[in-house]
């Protein structure tokens, strides 16, 4: 939960897509991202230090790929109209998020080194099969855990809100996306 709690780029989209789709779009979010955690998990956890020194070698590719999928992602936010959709279209349109936010959580280059972090400091790795399939089955109810409270909260809030502030979360998350998107291009950037 640690890791994944920080609002960030993931947060908005969960807080954005749980206003629009109720917590059908917080699940969506969190099993992308929850899924994603876990890779860098099974990662860290195995131990595997070429793997890990990799991406720390190539985090600024993975900071401006990442920008650029956050760019995309605030440029469809203001391009999608929010309408209710046919339930199959609202299953492709999960589908679809999850997806989404899994590759946008695998090139996030802060969970990239929030593992490599924890991992390093704790000595990595399970030493059996069980030990390992522990530590990622936590992190993948960890992180999913998290997101079903963001979600929670958000829909609490949702109530309260006038219909025209959950109209404009889409704008809002568009300039948040956005923001993040720069600031990680320009972080890759800077860092090469």
């Amino acid at each position: 939960m640690v890791i994944a709690a920080p609002v960030g780029p993931i947060g908005m989209i969960c807080i954005r897509k749980t206003l629009e789709l109720g917590m059908q779009g917080a699940v969506a979010v969190g099993i992308g991202a929850a899924l994603a955690d876990s890779v860098y998990g099974f990662i860290a956890a195995l131990g595997v230090t070429a793997i890990s020194h990799f991406l720390l070698e190539k985090v600024a590719i993975i900071k401006v790929m990442g920008g650029m999928f956050l760019l995309f992602l605030a440029y469809k936010e203001v391009r999608t109209k929010p309408e209710l959709t046919a339930f199959i279209n609202q299953n492709k349109e999960l589908r679809s998020l999850t997806v989404e936010v899994f590759l946008l959580t695998l090139t996030n280059p802060m969970t990239i080194l929030c593992f490599i972090g924890v991992f390093s400091t704790i000595g990595g790795g399970g030493n059996s099969v069980v030990e390992l399939s522990t530590i990622v089955l936590g992190i993948l109810l960890g992180s999913m855990t998290w997101w079903l409270v963001l979600g929670t909260i958000v829909l609490k809030f949702k109530r309260k809100l006038p219909e025209m502030w959950i109209n404009r979360a889409r704008f809002i998350a568009a300039i948040l996306l956005s923001g993040f998107g720069v600031f990680a291009i320009a972080s890759g950037v800077a860092s090469n």
